[in-house]
């Protein structure tokens, strides 16, 4: 251990002794010019590695030669001034490793440079020196401004430009503007507060240049669309400022803007000569180049378009009523609406004719046309659009329109022909004879309607519709005469046309006389295929495929119709039109050709298929008429017939399909048939294949079905020799045939046709017939049916237990038939919590369509007092509550999990209500029949809120009092919700308080809930400017009130005057406005008069100013008199001196 120890002491001092002995020194003289920066390498016979961690070089004159920078490859030094008969010495150290046998060893050397600095440029020197071109000037540019918060580099001009320089900058007041070395020479400026500053350039050998440097606002460019000019009235005028959330003030009479001016929130609308004059503002920023346009308003003025050029990719835009007549000119151009327009009050000219049709597109863009009028009782082809084909029409909105025509009028167009219509919402009045629609009036082969909605009145005699009077489909197909060789000639023609209405509500008053809709008044398909003789020789084949399709898909309608004839909750008549004819012939000769004779001796083929679909259609209407009105179809007709030859084939086929939907709408007939979902079945059956009608998961739920001779909760008769299918469908209700025979399904009155009604269930509170009742229908086919024991049935007012069509229905309590394994059991595809065709609330109601909205579970509450009847209730959902008694209907929207609603008819104990509910996203719910077994007092609540302001304008950090009273007065109510729609601009205290927060707009809203749980509400708009108010008070009233910019400088104010007093302020007042209001306050101080002032014994006094200078020493006091008004420090104490009291 002891040698051990010996040996590391031995190995340490060996160490330092190396590390003293290579402490060696070299010393190499270097000559430099004023202004040169020189990279010294270190001398080329130094071979070691140098390590990390060498100290910095060190100057002996600092001020003469400066180190730049050092790194492991040399020092970089710069020369400043002369060192004239002296020199500079660079020391610089640096570590390095020697390895000695197994040991390494860290070794330390110096090295010592020479520098001589001169005025002028002389020989560079040794090995180290690398020469350079150093600046002789340095310049700035002229001018240098900044936005606040804004950033920017300056470059200066270097002289001469070769010169290789280093520049550093510095700025004066670093609290307006910092500028910091962004590169070699160039600096990079940031404005910090308004104001000015001086920023420095200093190269590395001492030259200099300045240049003040102006923090100021940023800029703010005003545009506007329209310039001078000569214009129609209703022109539109748009303003928009470069920085979002700027102010544009502006006014039209040529006066300067100000902020007392308006301010632009939507485009300007011009209908008088006008001169604009606009600015816009905004805090730390500029006010913005003034606006100045001068507009002529004549009706003279040309009708343009301002934008656009009719194409796909530019359509024209539409902006104002006189470019919407501009349709009628480029009826085959594309268009664009980018506002509301509003129509003057006069009869408007239809956009195309029979002749001209509209070909174009037109996309409304969801803004409104307001107030379309047309009374032209005598034209056709009525509407927006008279006439259009192959168009497209989309994201339009009518409002408030009233139209009279004679025949094919719409709201949208009179006639539509293979065209494209979505997106389409229409409100008001529409008149006329035949083939009248809310939105279209006839639509002719496949029309696309989708999304389209009609909410008012619409009269008419036949064909009448919510959507569409008369949507006809129709295919026409003859061939000629053909020729063929006759070696196995195959000639085969197929077509499919398909059409669609999907997506629609429409909420009507619909009056006509027959084929009247909720949806559409009358659909026909009608399909002609006839296949004419064709020669060829004998083996030849021709035959023709053709299929129209139809879908009505997710409609509901709701409102009343009243018809002669032929009504429907969603179609008034639908027709199915097939004629098909094959000529096919054998050994006659029809003429020679080339010399031979040849026969029709052709085989033919002739197909013709209409298939028509109704799904998740919904009906609310009540429907009245005399015969033939269903609650989704009045009347299913077919007029088909076939026609053949020796050899040829013809078949028609029509399939008809119903599924998953619903009526609530009472139906009132008094002659022919009445049905919840078809009034009336005439299809027939045509040589194989034949496929049945079938009706599957429908409900009618409609408290009364009323009909003469037929009446029945599905189909009201069916007289077709085509089979019907009637399954997994549910009943509720009353059924009353008036003078024949009422069915629980379907009154069969062909029994050829072999129809089946399977898996129904029927759960009506009563069945009655004239001549005969019947609890499902006659059919000779059928499955299970189940009935609830509840069910009343009579025949001629009295109870019948039983009928001849027990053998297809099966009792039960009503408590099966809440429970969703009855429907499990009879195959219905329904759950209690997954989606499914049906839903069932377990144990509470009957099922009902997952389509539909969940059936309202708790029991309403009637209400009567002197003045009102009041039905209201709770509801776990949101949505609408319809309640219907004597064919009345009223609704409510549920608020909070509440509804309630005013009805027009008085309540008696024993009544029975019809309730249903509709939510935003689903169809309306299956109905709740309500007896009434109490009826209680009725506590009128607020009917209405007012507001002391309907829009009021606050500065912020102002307040304001909103006051609110409601009516009736006096009234008690639950509670008061003060709300405010952006609190980001203002907010408001459960009081009414209104506290302006920050720069834009706001709705104050107030909303007063009464014990009912029914809400109303009223609302202010609250605007909040970017101003603030400087307040002077004088003794702590009101002196003056003025308005300033943030950051705008304070201007004085006159100094308020009081006999014998001297005012003291203002106190605390800021010279530059801050971002909020503020209160200055001042008071007068009573002060002496100078006959007050105590004298020496000699008369004689001392004045002062309030400054403390000396004014006057030991004068009279006759002669302080003549001192000028003011107030003065006379011998220590403030006096007036006031000449000519």
């Amino acid at each position: 251990m002891y040698r051990s120890l010996l040996g590391k002491r031995f190995v340490l001092l060996s160490l330092l002794i190396l590390v003293a002995v290579s402490l060696k020194a070299w010393n190499e003289t270097v000559t430099m010019n004023v202004g040169d920066i020189l990279t010294l390498r270190y001398p080329s016979h130094i071979t070691e590695k140098i390590l990390a961690g060498m100290p910095a070089p060190v100057s002996t004159d600092f001020d003469k030669v400066r180190v730049n920078s050092f790194n492991y490859s040399g020092v970089t030094i710069q020369a400043v001034e002369p060192t004239e008969n002296s020199t500079v010495l660079i020391n610089v150290t640096y570590y390095y490793y020697i390895t000695n046998g197994s040991y390494t060893y860290q070794m330390r050397n110096a090295y010592d440079y020479k520098i001589i600095v001169k005025e002028l440029t002389s020989g560079g020197g040794d090995d180290p020196v690398i020469p350079s071109t150093s600046p002789t000037g340095i310049s700035l540019p002229s001018s240098i401004t900044i936005d606040k918060g804004g950033s920017r580099t300056i470059t200066p001009t270097i002289k001469p430009s070769s010169a290789t320089a280093t520049v550093t900058w510095s700025s004066e007041n670093p609290e307006i503007a910092t500028i910091f070395r962004s590169g070699d020479i160039t600096g990079y400026l940031k404005g910090i507060e308004y104001g000015t500053t001086t920023i420095t350039a200093r190269t590395q050998n001492g030259h200099t240049a300045s240049r003040q440097v102006k923090v100021g606002m940023p800029d703010i460019k005003l545009t506007v669309d329209t310039k001078s000019g000569t214009y129609r009235p209703g022109k539109k005028v748009s303003l928009s400022a470069s920085e979002k959330d700027a102010v544009i003030y502006y006014t039209l009479d040529g006066t300067m803007p100000s902020n007392t001016s308006y301010i632009y929130d939507e485009p300007i609308v011009l209908n008088s000569s006008s001169t604009l004059r606009a600015i816009a503002v905004k805090e730390g920023f500029n006010a913005s180049n003034e606006i100045n346009e001068m507009y002529e308003i004549s009706l003279d003025a040309e009708i343009v378009f301002d934008k656009g050029k009719g194409t796909i990719s530019n359509p024209y835009i539409v902006s104002t009523a006189d470019q919407l007549t501009l349709l009628s000119k480029y009826k085959s151009s594309y268009f664009k609406q980018d506002c509301d327009i509003e129509l003057p009050n006069e009869s408007w000219n239809p956009v195309g004719d029979e002749s001209e049709p509209f070909k174009g597109s037109y996309d409304g863009c969801g803004f409104k046309i307001k107030g379309l009028r047309i009374n032209s009782p005598t034209e056709d082809y009525v509407g927006l659009f008279g006439y259009t084909q192959k168009a497209k029409l989309k994201n339009i909105v009518l409002t408030d329109i009233q139209i009279e025509g004679r025949d094919y009028v719409g709201a949208l167009a009179g006639y539509s022909a293979e065209s494209e219509v979505s997106n389409i919402a229409v409100d008001g009045d529409v008149s006329a004879q035949n083939n009248v629609g809310g939105i279209i009036g006839q639509v002719y082969t496949p029309t696309k309607i989708e999304k389209c909605n009609y909410s008012g009145t619409i009269t008419g005699n036949e064909n009448v519709g919510g959507i569409v009077g008369y949507y006809q489909t129709y295919y026409y197909f003859v061939t000629g005469t053909y020729t063929g060789d006759g070696s196995g000639l195959n000639w085969k023609y197929e077509k499919n046309i398909n059409w669609n209405i999907k997506s629609c509500k429409v909420s009507a008053q619909i009056k006509g006389g027959t084929c009247v809709g909720g949806c559409v008044g009358y659909q026909q398909l009608e399909n002609y295929t006839q296949g004419n003789p064709v020669r060829g020789k004998f083996g030849s084949s021709f035959s023709m495929y053709v299929t129209l399709s139809g879908l009505v898909s997710d409609i509901v309608c709701e409102g009343s119709i009243m018809a002669d004839s032929i009504a429907g909750g969603i179609i008034g008549k639908s027709l199915l039109d097939n004629y098909c004819r094959a000529e096919g012939f054998y050994g006659r000769v029809i003429d020679g050709y080339t010399g031979e004779s040849y026969m029709t001796c052709t085989y033919q083929n002739s197909y013709a298929k209409n298939t028509i679909k109704v799904t998740n259609a919904h009906n609310t209407m009540i429907i009245k008429g005399e015969n033939c009105l269903g609650g989704i179809i009045g009347r299913i007709y077919d007029d088909s017939q076939t026609s053949v030859g020796d050899l040829g084939v013809a078949k028609i086929d029509t399939w008809y399909t119903l599924e998953e939907c619903s009526n609530n709408g009472n139906i009132l007939g008094n002659d022919g048939a009445s049905g919840g979902i078809i009034g009336e079945s005439n299809v027939k059956s045509y040589p194989a294949p034949v496929t049945p009608i079938s009706i599957k998961n429908c409900v009618s739920s409609c408290q009364k079905i009323e009909g003469g001779a037929f009446c029945s909760g599905i189909i009201g008769v069916n007289h077709a020799t085509r089979s019907i299918d009637i399954s997994n469908s549910l009943v509720l209700g009353n059924i009353s045939a008036l003078s024949g025979t009422a069915c629980g399904i379907m009154v069969n009155d062909n029994l050829a046709a072999k129809s089946s009604i399977s898996a129904c269930v029927i759960a009506l509170s009563t069945i009655s017939g004239k001549e005969s009742v019947q609890r499902v229908g006659s059919v000779e086919e059928g499955v299970t049916n189940l009935m609830s024991k509840n069910t009343k049935v009579f025949l001629k007012g009295v109870p019948v237990e039983e009928d001849g069509s027990l053998e297809n229905v099966t009792f039960v309590e009503d408590s099966l038939l809440y429970d969703v394994e009855t429907y499990s059991n009879l195959d219905w595809s329904i759950a209690s919590g997954e989606t499914k065709i049906w839903k069932v609330e377990e144990d509470l109601y009957y099922p009902y369509l997952s389509v539909q909205s969940k059936p309202l579970m708790s029991k309403p509450l009637f209400e009567s007092s002197t003045d009102y009847n009041v039905v209201r209730g709770c509801a776990d959902c949101e949505g609408i509550v319809y309640v219907q008694k004597n064919n009345e209907t009223c609704s409510s929207a549920i608020r909070n999990g509440f509804w309630s609603l005013k009805v027009p008819w008085q309540f008696h104990e024993g009544d029975t209500v019809q309730v249903y509910m509709a939510d935003e996203d689903k169809a309306p719910s299956i109905s709740k029949f309500v007896v009434i077994d109490k009826i209680g007092n009725y506590v009128a609540p607020v009917d209405s809120v007012i507001l002391n302001c309907d829009s009021i304008s606050l500065f912020v950090d102002e307040k304001y009092d909103m006051q609110m009273s409601v009516a009736p007065s006096g009234v008690d109510y639950k509670s008061v919700i003060w709300k405010s729609s952006n609190e980001d601009v203002a907010t408001v205290s459960n009081s009414g308080i209104v506290s302006a927060v920050s720069e834009g707009m706001t709705e104050i809203s107030v909303t007063v809930v009464n014990y009912d749980e029914t809400t109303v509400s009223v609302s202010c708009r609250v605007k909040v400017s970017n101003r603030y108010r400087l307040s002077y008070y004088v003794d702590n009233e009101l002196y003056i009130s003025m308005i300033y910019k943030s950051g705008s400088e304070i201007l004085p104010v006159d100094t308020p005057v009081k006999y014998g007093n001297v005012f003291v302020g203002w106190l605390n007042l800021p010279r530059y406005m801050p971002a909020n209001n503020v209160n200055v306050y001042g008071y007068f101080e009573k002060v002496s008069s100078i006959d007050n002032v105590e004298f020496d014994n000699d008369a004689r006094a001392t004045v002062y100013n309030l400054q403390g200078i000396l004014l006057k020493s030991g004068v009279y006091k006759d002669i302080i008199k003549d001192i000028p008004n003011g107030l003065y420090i006379i011998n220590g104490k403030k006096a007036y001196i006031i000449h000519n009291q």
